[in-house]
């Protein structure tokens, strides 16, 4: 019986992929399975996958980003859990130790922490803390609520039932697909676990999309938030803590997109503080700030990127 599915979205990484299977094929067992989904590479990563074809199963089809290759994955695994890894991460040495431990306790959902660097071998990597802390005595609704106000909501740093995604699915053709999706899958999950280990190497990438942010990231991300506010499972202070939490996305947009004109993220704006309550608005005071004047922590990043470049 398979316990977990490893799924590995591999989109040009001939540079990385080696590194991430062999990282995942020298810990495991028989229980564990590795599905890599190429999603319509164009550089040499088929290639470099065929020589892992009798420890892997290995799917190739067109190209449909990040969120296709991974419902494709899921389609494909047979796994009791479900985990993410992308194609140019590893597991660190520790992972499926650690992992393995705590499976047998029925969670439905594990997360944990990662390092970050460009080189695993041979950079000094830095704590990645996804958990800030967390643990796994809150009760259910304050381990939502705790996760929520930490506001991490990165697929490959967790380990889920994959019962949670019957009827979810990520977005295709959507980016921030793990904002929209990952808050979902904790409303419906029972049990959930913190281990506050790092287990992940995420390797920092200048290409990623917090670097190159599109206009059409304002719509995704309001999609997102209208899918996560509506359901009925989130608390009226979940769902304020939630929208206080987005403020980090607008700056992100606007200092990226056009650092003078924020009538971009106008509407999006508006429509997070027209479905805050006052005191949440007061409580969260900076968020609610720089909802209403972005300019101001615009200005203020500018400046304190400027002093650190000296």
């Amino acid at each position: 019986m398979i316990k977990l599915s490893v799924i590995i979205a591999a989109y040009n990484v001939e540079v990385y992929i080696k590194e991430c299977i062999e990282s995942v094929i020298n810990q495991i067992d028989e229980s564990v399975e590795i599905i890599v989904v190429n999603d319509g590479s164009t550089d040499n990563t088929e290639e470099i996958l065929s020589i892992y074809k009798n420890n892997v199963s290995i799917y190739t089809k067109t190209n449909g980003g990040l969120s296709d290759a991974r419902n494709y994955g899921i389609e494909k695994s047979s796994g009791e859990y479900i985990t993410f890894l992308d194609g140019d991460d590893i597991w660190l040495d520790h992972y499926y130790k650690d992992i393995k431990s705590v499976l047998c306790d029925d969670f439905d959902i594990v997360t944990y922490n990662a390092v970050r660097g460009f080189d695993f071998k041979n950079d000094k990597l830095i704590k990645f803390d996804i958990n800030k802390g967390l643990k796994s005595e809150f009760n259910y609704k304050e381990c939502i609520s705790q996760t929520i106000k930490v506001g991490n909501w990165y697929s490959w740093a967790r380990v889920y039932k994959r019962y949670l995604f019957d009827n979810i699915k990520f977005p295709v053709g959507k980016r921030y697909e793990d904002l929209a999706i990952t808050p979902l899958l904790y409303l419906k999950a029972k049990k959930i676990n913190f281990l506050n280990n790092e287990l992940i190497g995420y390797r920092i990438n200048p290409k990623s999309i917090t670097k190159n942010v599109k206009m059409s990231d304002v719509d995704d991300i309001f999609m997102a938030i209208k899918s996560i506010i509506s359901d009925e499972r989130l608390s009226n202070k979940d769902k304020n803590i939630f929208l206080a939490r987005m403020s980090p996305f607008m700056r992100l947009i606007n200092v990226n997109i056009n650092q003078s004109d924020f009538s971009i993220t106008k509407d999006l704006r508006m429509f997070i503080l027209a479905n805050m309550d006052l005191w949440y608005k007061i409580r969260y005071l900076k968020s609610t700030i720089e909802l209403f004047f972005p300019n101001v922590f615009v200005l203020l990043s500018s400046l304190k990127k400027h002093y650190e470049s000296k």
